[in-house]
C-alpha cells in the first residue's frame, strides 16, 4: 500500500533577511514588534494545511489564545498584512482565502526540493508564470533571494487536490459565503501623542494625568477604537467630564483614571450612561442641613463651570 501524501511540514526555515523586508519593517512600525509573532503564527496555520487557508471567525480567538494578545489587535495585524501586501487582500475580499503570491511560489519551490508534485489549481495567484531553475549547488537557498519578503523566509507546503465531490460542495459554500461574507473591522489610525496631550489638557486637575502611553495602554485604545470607533472615545471623554461621580464626587472620594476608562467593561458602561448625572444620588438626597445644601449648590456651580469648559473643549480640533 502506498504511503499517503504528507499535507504539511514539520518545520519551515526563516530567512536571515526577513527583517530587512520593507513590508515587515512597516508592519513593526505600525503595529509594534508583537505583530511579527501574530504573522508568524498565521503562517504556521497556513502551512499546516497547505498553501492557503479559509478565513474562520474563530481564527482571531485561536491566535489570541496562543499569543496572549487581544483579538481586536490580531484583526488589526491581519488587516495590516493585507494592506502591506504580505497577504492577498483581493483574494480575501472575493473568496475569504488567506494566502499570497509569495506563499504559493515557495510552495512550488519546496515541493520541487522534496520531489513532490506542485500543482496549484485552487486560488492560484501565479497562473502562467514559469518556475525558476534551481541548481544543485544552490538547492538549499531560495531562488529569489533578491526579492526579500516574508514568503522568502517562510516556505509553504503541498495542499493535496480535493476530490471532485468536495470541490462541488466547496463551490456551493463559496457562493453562499460571498452573499454574506465577513469583513475584517476597519483599522483606526490613532495619533497616540495627540491623544495623550488632549486627555491631559481635558482632565488636568480633575483625574490623574497620563505620563506615558505604554504598549498595553495603546493596545487598549486600539481595541476600543476598533470595537466602537474613534468618535466613541471622544464621547466617553465628554461623559467622564460630565460625571461628578467619576471625578471624585462619591462616598470614597474615588476618581477614575485612564486605565479604568479604557477597560472594555467600563468603557461600555460609560457609553451607555451608567455614570451620567450630577452626583451620587444617595449623597444628594441625604442633604439635611443648610451647610450641606450650600455644598450641593456649590457643586452645581462647579458643574456649570465644567459645562463651560466643555464648550471650549468642543471648539478644540479633534486630536486623533
Amino acid at each position: 500500500m502506498a504511503r499517503p501524501n504528507k499535507t504539511g511540514l514539520s518545520y519551515f526555515p526563516m530567512d536571515i533577511d526577513l527583517f530587512q523586508d520593507i513590508r515587515i519593517r512597516k508592519l513593526i512600525k505600525y503595529q509594534s514588534g508583537k505583530a511579527v509573532t501574530v504573522y508568524a503564527l498565521l503562517l504556521c496555520l497556513i502551512y499546516q494545511r497547505g498553501y492557503y487557508m479559509r478565513w474562520d471567525e474563530e481564527l482571531p480567538f485561536i491566535i489570541s489564545e496562543q499569543t496572549g494578545f487581544e483579538e481586536a489587535y490580531i484583526l488589526e495585524v491581519i488587516r495590516s498584512c493585507m494592506t502591506l501586501g504580505l497577504l492577498s487582500k483581493e483574494l480575501y475580499d472575493n473568496e475569504r482565502i488567506i494566502t499570497s503570491k509569495g506563499i504559493q511560489k515557495r510552495y512550488q519551490s519546496i515541493c520541487k526540493l522534496l520531489k513532490r508534485r506542485s500543482d496549484i489549481t485552487e486560488y492560484s495567484l501565479i497562473d502562467g508564470e514559469k518556475e525558476p531553475i534551481i541548481s544543485e549547488e544552490t538547492r538549499v537557498i531560495s531562488e529569489e533571494t533578491k526579492v526579500i519578503s516574508e514568503e522568502t523566509a517562510l516556505n509553504s507546503v503541498k495542499m493535496p487536490q480535493k476530490e471532485k465531490e468536495n470541490k462541488k460542495k466547496e463551490i456551493s459554500t463559496d457562493v453562499d459565503t460571498k452573499k454574506g461574507k465577513l469583513s475584517l473591522p476597519k483599522t483606526e489610525i490613532i495619533d497616540f501623542a495627540a491623544l495623550c496631550d488632549y486627555y491631559n489638557k481635558l482632565f488636568i486637575g480633575k483625574i490623574p494625568v497620563v505620563v506615558k502611553l505604554t504598549e498595553k495602554r495603546k493596545s487598549s485604545v486600539r481595541a476600543r477604537a476598533t470595537e466602537h470607533g474613534k468618535e466613541a472615545i471622544m464621547q466617553v471623554f465628554q461623559k467622564v467630564l460630565h460625571s461628578p461621580f467619576l471625578l471624585g464626587d462619591n462616598d470614597r472620594g474615588w476618581k477614575c483614571d485612564f486605565d479604568w476608562i479604557f477597560n472594555p467593561n467600563n468603557f461600555v458602561k460609560i457609553l451607555e450612561g451608567n455614570y451620567d448625572g450630577e452626583s451620587n444620588g444617595s449623597n444628594r438626597n441625604a442633604y439635611t442641613s443648610k451647610q450641606e445644601a450650600n455644598a450641593y449648590a456649590l457643586n452645581l456651580l462647579q458643574q456649570h463651570k465644567r459645562e463651560l469648559e466643555e464648550g471650549m473643549a468642543d471648539e478644540m480640533e479633534k486630536p486623533f
